[in-house]
């Protein structure tokens, strides 16, 4: 059937209109009321607008040719049926227009899909959105919106590549499944879960941003690779998984490698040099095998930790490593674990490693930053008391070791401890740097109990005006006077 572009075909209300082996070329087909189209014998629309309610039922197929100008409603598979279910796109052309395509699969995605034949390729234009459960395994242009937004439903995208100008985005408890293809992503465009998750399994994504609202969470649920992304939300790499990172990574946000701590090799890797930039942390949470939550590098790249951005949790860094930025084992504010850096490590001046301190089990209680080969110190070392704890007096801390050690941090931040103890210590050995509890104020240097060298140590600090005995907040002859007292009565 032909029409003129100014015709239509119209179901008023209460009415159905029914397609059925029919090719329609040109004009309109609208809806008015209670009034639906359905497609109940698979058709093919040239060039045709809607204006409606159109339906394609179960086991049936719609073919577009042409495009397709679309300002009403087009659902595939209205009664979820469990038949292949389809709008199929015969040549490239636009999906235009400011209304919605709605998958409606069963329980499996393939009932309800958009796909293209042979080179088309189909352009979701800029206020059009395809939304619902189902498969889009169409080579696509989005410009618009794709949205997964039945609860607990996937709409999975896979089959030709895709190419996002605009927003991909998974809400109301929704999966988006990005499933064995490649994205990519203009600069601006973004991928986004709100209240709902988005998946990325083994896909390649280039470009654009990836992000979480509300209770939003991105997985990479089968090893994938990101290259030149950003990162603003909350990003798991699920246990046996990689993911793999070429041209660098913007992290914003939290990104944490084998959250449920499971027994299996769980990586980010990093495929050429590049800044781990942003104002976001790597979280490495490893069960008892520091394998299973690592960082590592291929060839002869090179990892640099970018000043601002911070490495957490448990686990292992692996291969060509450099750290501008922040170390902090366990999670970085309040627990305590280990990182290994397997390799050498050398300290730069913007480097930070910060320690938690909640008890005496280094790696447990206290946290424990380690390296396979030899440790050259510099940049800042930060150790923190968990809230309410009260270190035991004379307790030495190692809390950073090395086969060798050599150099010293260039800022130093110790806990403030109870008067009764006095000041923290830090002790350089050669294969280890302990944070010293002293006896009690006196034990000035915090080893060994009260004895010459404390007086010694202290003059030093005393005539370097460091040595605020009495906690006044001034170094003067008072603290000197103080600690010969303390020093010849001894601990109290």
């Amino acid at each position: 059937m032909t029409q003129n572009p100014g015709a239509s075909i119209v179901a008023g209300a209460g009415s159905f209109v029914h397609f059925s082996g029919l090719t329609l070329v040109n004009g309109t087909f609208a809806t008015s009321g209670t009034g639906i189209g359905q497609v109940v014998g698979s058709s093919t629309f040239t060039g045709v607008a809607n204006e409606g309610v159109l339906t394609v039922e179960d086991a049936r197929l719609l073919a577009i040719v042409d495009g397709i100008t679309n300002n009403g409603a087009m659902t595939v598979n209205p009664t979820a049926g469990g038949n292949g279910t389809y709008i199929q796109f015969n040549n490239s052309g636009a999906i235009a227009g400011d209304g919605e395509i709605v998958l409606n699969a069963s329980g499996n995605v393939d009932t309800a899909s958009v796909i293209t034949v042979g080179a088309a390729v189909a352009t979701n234009t800029g206020d059009h959105l395809i939304r619902g459960t189902g498969n889009i395994a169409a080579v696509l242009i989005n410009d618009g919106e794709i949205r997964a937004d039945q609860s607990g439903k996937i709409l999975r995208l896979n089959g030709g590549p895709k190419t996002n100008n605009s927003l991909f985005s998974a809400v109301n408890g929704g999966v988006l499944q990005l499933s064995s293809l490649t994205v990519t992503q203009d600069p601006a465009a973004s991928i986004l879960a709100t209240n709902a998750e988005v998946q990325f399994a083994a896909i390649t994504l280039n470009g654009g941003s990836i992000g979480t609202a509300g209770s939003g969470l991105g997985r990479v649920t089968g090893s994938s690779t990101f290259t030149s992304v950003i990162n603003n939300g909350l990003l798991n790499i699920d246990d046996a998984r990689l993911l793999a990172i070429s041209s660098g990574l913007v992290n914003n946000a939290t990104i944490t490698v084998n959250p449920t701590a499971g027994g299996n090799g769980t990586y980010i890797q990093v495929n050429n040099t590049y800044e781990l930039t942003g104002t976001g942390q790597v979280i490495l949470n490893a069960s008892g095998n520091l394998e299973t939550a690592a960082v590592y590098t291929v060839g002869g790249a090179v990892l640099t930790n970018a000043p601002g951005h911070t490495i957490a949790g448990r686990g292992r860094i692996n291969g060509n490593f450099i750290n501008n930025g922040r170390i902090a084992p366990g999670n970085p504010t309040d627990s305590t674990s280990y990182i290994e850096r397997a390799g050498t490590y050398t300290s730069t001046p913007t480097s930070v490693i910060d320690i938690d301190i909640n008890g005496v089990i280094q790696g447990d209680s206290y946290d424990h930053f380690r390296s396979t080969g030899a440790m050259t110190l510099g940049g800042t070392l930060t150790v923190r008391l968990a809230p309410g704890y009260i270190p035991p007096a004379s307790t030495a801390f190692t809390v950073v070791s090395a086969p060798s050690i050599s150099g010293i941090y260039d800022t130093v931040n110790l806990p403030v401890l109870p008067q009764a103890l006095g000041y923290a210590r830090i002790q350089y050995l050669p294969n280890a740097v302990r944070i010293l509890i002293p006896l009690c104020t006196t034990d000035w240097n915090g080893m060994d109990g009260i004895n010459s060298q404390d007086l010694f140590d202290f003059l030093t600090d005393f005539f370097s005006n460091n040595a605020d005995f009495n906690f006044d907040g001034f170094s003067n002859s008072q603290d000197f006077f103080d600690f010969l007292v303390s020093f010849f009565g001894g601990c109290k």
